[in-house]
């Protein structure tokens, strides 16, 4: 139905005097005489009132103050909702609804902007409808809410798409879930957000030191909420991504079941055969996902964005941050990360049974090293490996660290020492094991043993047995882009008993990169194959290929990999995504373009090289741009 607006009282025109430490006062004017504060919504309560299937919901749109990152932080001037005046939230009010409902909404506009409105419609729907609200009018539409999903309304000031909102009104949105007929609403709603200063800028250029801020449900770690989930219960959460980039989101420790997917206007629940388990999944601007998830074993947990530069405490615009890399506090969870991430506590006791052992762990030594110049001029770090407790030696070291070959239901004694000259640590990605040992210093662990950084000359000895076979990976867990981008990183392969790993046909992609100098730079990206940037492959002509693509660069949130002979794309069969067999019904033959491989995830694909002869694998950013071409041969 057509909105109507009606005028409203203006509002002052006045100006609150501000603190020096508020941020983006001069880009807007006619302010509010009152500027209230702006709180973080967890998104626990629905809006609204909600009676004989009609829901009638409020929204204010005002000016607000916003500390995102801490009593401590700036105050950031932005626009938000409310369903009072006075109680402005981002994210925007919780609109939840049960099928069939009927949905009344007043908007009032008390921006000194017009206010494009979007998102308030019947799903599902071909487009989101957008209208506007003049300044100092309201809006009053009705409609009814449609089939069950999770999506979202937002709003601009700017008539920009939300990928280039500007920082002022980057928090207008709010989630508006559509729940099926009996169904629990026990489960948990985290919008993603950002505040990006730059958008203000005509070219919208990032550049060093510009204000950033990336959020869930309007807090930075370590404010974000810390998490409290029990073992042997199922934990449901629905993530919304309103922000300006997209976010590969990965689960320590446990895999997770993608229940569904959405774009703000349709959604799609996936049926059992159609379900992928994984530890990463990628969201782009303006998508959903419904995920669950069953705790198995007590212990600190992360759910965070992969992307190195989405949780870098080099985001705290407003202070320094830690350089010194032999701090251990540059390591620490609490001071060395920010952004997107969120803190899991998991009570209860185990689900998982602790098997007998068949045989004797199997004990590796992993060690740290440092190999001045390799990046030219830039240093790397990298891993070395040797079978039992023999030391190992610098000349040992290669980038990225040895491939890892373990055996499901094998336990494994790891002692990874240090020998570098600044602290690290190593997170087993993708591996299910107990919290102490996967990786992330200062929090991994449980309340009395938690998991420190490994200062230099310090072991740690990791224990655990791999429960399911698949493609993995070992890497640091320095918040930083750092170390990741000087090479400490690896593979792990794990096989099934009987299985061997055979070189001529199982092949490893390791996508990384060259050096830790422009890791963060988002307009040069040196990426390597395999530690290299003439990486080639050679597949083993009439026999199936197993191809395992893995994607730890620091940044790349989405890149595309295609295998193609000459012009033609290749067909290649999808066999597991994360180290986790995928469903009968996403494992037919598909053509190899266009893969997406986010930073964290991993994809086994079978490939039949059609002939002998010359195949080409590309990788390249999401926008087209090629970034490196491995040779393939076959034979």
């Amino acid at each position: 139905m057509t909105p109507t607006t009606r005028p409203m009282m203006a509002a002052a025109v006045s100006l609150m005097l501000l603190s020096t430490a508020a941020i983006g006062v001069a880009a807007q004017s006619n302010a509010p005489a009152a500027i209230q504060t702006v709180a973080e919504n967890d998104n626990t309560r629905p809006a609204g009132r909600s009676a004989g299937g009609v829901t009638h919901l409020r929204l204010i749109a005002d000016v607000g103050i916003w500390q995102p990152e801490g009593p401590r932080s700036p105050r950031l001037r932005v626009a938000a909702f409310g369903e009072a005046a006075d109680l402005l939230t981002t994210p925007g009010p919780l609109l939840r609804v049960v099928e069939g409902s009927e949905v009344v909404i007043e908007i009032e506009n008390r921006l000194a902007e017009p206010l494009m409105m979007r998102g308030l419609i019947t799903r599902p729907a071909k487009t989101d409808n957008p209208f506007t609200i003049p300044a100092g009018e309201s809006t009053e539409l009705r409609f009814n809410a449609g089939v069950p999903g999770t999506y979202f309304y937002w709003a601009t000031t700017t008539d920009r798409p939300m990928n280039l909102r500007s920082g002022f009104d980057s928090q207008l949105g709010g989630a508006f879930i559509v729940d099926p007929k009996g169904a629990p609403t026990s489960d948990r709603v985290f919008v993603i957000s950002e505040w990006d200063e730059r958008r203000n800028r005509v070219d919208d250029t990032p550049q060093p030191g510009d204000p950033h801020v990336f959020v869930i449900n309007g807090q930075s770690w370590p404010y974000t909420e810390r998490l409290r989930e029990q073992v042997g219960r199922e934990a449901r959460w629905r993530v919304i991504n309103m922000s300006l980039v997209a976010h590969p989101m990965h689960l320590h420790g446990f895999y997770f079941d993608v229940r569904g997917q959405g774009n703000g206007i349709t959604h799609a629940t996936y049926p059992t055969d159609q379900t992928r388990k994984v530890v990463t999944q990628g969201l782009a601007v303006g998508t959903t996902l419904d995920m669950a998830w069953m705790p198995e074993r007590a212990g600190n947990w992360l759910f965070h964005c992969h992307v190195v530069g989405h949780i870098t405490p080099t985001l705290r615009f407003w202070e320094s941050a830690p350089e010194d890399h032999h701090n251990q506090q540059v390591h620490d969870a609490a001071t060395g990360m920010t952004g997107l991430v969120m803190g899991v506590e998991v009570t209860g006791g185990s689900t998982v049974a602790s098997p007998v052992p068949a045989r004797a762990a199997r004990r590796l030594t992993l060690d740290m090293w440092k190999r001045p110049g390799y990046w030219e001029p830039q240093d790397a770090f990298g891993f070395a490996i040797a079978e039992g407790e023999r030391p190992t030696t610098a000349a040992e070291m290669t980038v990225p660290g040895p491939l890892l070959v373990l055996k499901r239901g094998e336990p494994v004694e790891i002692v990874a020492t240090n020998r570098l000259s600044e602290s690290t640590a190593i997170h087993w990605h993708g591996i299910e094991l107990e919290s102490y040992y996967d990786g992330v210093p200062g929090f991994s662990g449980t309340s009395g043993s938690i998991t420190p950084a490994m200062a230099p000359g310090e072991s740690l000895t990791v224990r655990f047995t791999p429960p399911r076979a698949g493609t993995f990976m070992y890497h640091t867990h320095s918040h930083d882009d750092h170390q990741l981008a000087s090479g400490l990183y690896g593979a792990i392969v794990v096989l099934d008993d009987g299985e061997t790993f055979d070189r001529s046909r199982d092949h490893v992609v390791v996508i990384g990169m060259q050096g830790a100098k422009d890791a963060l730079n988002y307009t040069r990206f040196p990426v390597v194959v395999n530690g290299r940037t003439d990486t080639t492959l050679t597949l083993k002509r009439g026999v199936p290929n197993r191809v395992r693509l893995i994607n730890i660069t620091p940044n790349f949130g989405g890149l595309n990999v295609s295998l193609s002979a000459g012009n033609d794309p290749v067909l290649w069969r999808p066999v597991a995504k994360d180290g986790a067999n995928l469903p009968a019904g996403l494992r037919a033959a598909i053509a190899a373009v266009r893969q997406g491989v986010a930073t964290g995830e991993t994809y086994d694909f079978e490939v039949d090289p059609p002939a002998a002869g010359v195949l080409w694998l590309d990788i390249k950013r999401g926008n087209g741009e090629w970034v490196q071409q491995v040779r393939v041969t076959v034979k």
